[in-house]
């Protein structure tokens, strides 16, 4: 059996050491950012050369947007979704009686 290390392929932790990053922050770096993956069965793994291409362009992206001096981050932030006010204690009653602001 072959070692996928030695041919080319790194494991999630590998590249969360050589990249000084915590393993979360290299699967929210797939998931978010298109850090390039192969999976066999349910193991993940990261092509040696993808991941330095991947780091190439991540890299001159960087590098672009440095030499305007605006923006600090390669890929666009996700969008929040704005939670739901709760409401105040002025709309909502008990079941039954009249809500506070009616009652003057």
């Amino acid at each position: 059996m072959c070692d996928l290390t030695s041919i080319g392929y790194l494991t999630i932790r590998e590249v969360s050491e050589q990249l000084h990053l915590s393993r979360s922050t290299v699967y929210e770096l797939i998931a978010r950012e298109g850090l390039p993956v192969v999976h066999f069965g349910r193991a993940v793994r990261v092509s040696k050369v993808s991941l330095e291409q991947w780091l190439a362009r991540r890299e001159a992206a960087q590098a672009r947007i440095d030499s305007h001096g605006s923006l600090w981050h390669t890929a666009p932030l996700p969008i929040r979704q704005k939670s739901k006010a709760r409401p105040s204690l002025r709309q909502v009653a008990p079941r039954g009686q009249a809500s506070v602001s009616s009652r003057r």
